[in-house]
């Protein structure tokens, strides 16, 4: 972003490939062939600012063009946070003893993909706080970006919550499992008792 008063300019880099960086991938095998990235955002920035020739980034400076990119990527991490809410619900929704070990399994995949994310969502944040405190970005341009961090912190909540959810879902089919296994033992006790008096008869 250029020096202020003019603020006119904005230079942007965008890694178009995947994140070596991410402790998950490592995780997993590296090998294994990964979708393509297919990002949007600035296709979609682009043309909307060719259809829509009187709006608030045009009259703007370059700052304000910042938070709107920032925003819209922000934007796209609620989808993401609304997927792992829908299936989890869903896992609630079912009784703990009618699931299959692949659904605990599963849980065990998501809990890692949502401390993966959140790592990635807090340098994000950083970031806006940092353009926040910058003395170049102007006043209305500050204002939208305080609403931004709020909008990160509200996901970073949203994934405490969900990996609160992974851990009671994890707890019911661990006592669901218990309750079938103390009630086995009790039919081995019972026929036990009843039985084997009869092998001392005879």
């Amino acid at each position: 972003l250029s020096k202020a008063p003019v603020c006119d300019t904005l230079l942007s880099i965008f890694q178009n490939r995947e994140d070596e960086s991410s402790w998950l991938a490592m995780w997993r095998n590296s090998s294994e062939e990964q979708e393509k990235l297919q990002v949007k955002i600035w296709e979609e920035l682009r043309t909307d600012l060719q259809k829509m020739f009187k709006t608030r980034v045009r009259e703007q400076r370059a700052d304000f063009l910042l938070y709107e990119i920032l925003d819209r990527i922000v934007n796209e991490l609620r989808p993401i946070s609304e997927a792992y809410s829908r299936r989890l619900g869903f896992m609630h929704q079912k009784a703990p003893w009618t699931w299959s070990v692949s659904w605990l399994e599963e849980l065990s995949e998501v809990n890692l993909e949502l401390t993966d994310l959140a790592r990635s969502i807090r340098p994000m944040r950083q970031v806006v706080h940092h353009f926040i405190s910058d003395g170049h970005i102007g006043r209305a341009a500050r204002t939208y970006l305080e609403d931004t961090e709020d909008q990160i912190d509200q996901t970073l909540d949203d994934l405490i919550q969900l990996k609160e959810m992974i851990g009671t879902l994890t707890h019911a089919y661990e006592g669901s499992q218990d309750k079938s296994m103390n009630l086995m033992l009790f039919i081995l006790s019972i026929v036990s008792g009843i039985f084997l008096p009869a092998q001392f008869v005879t």
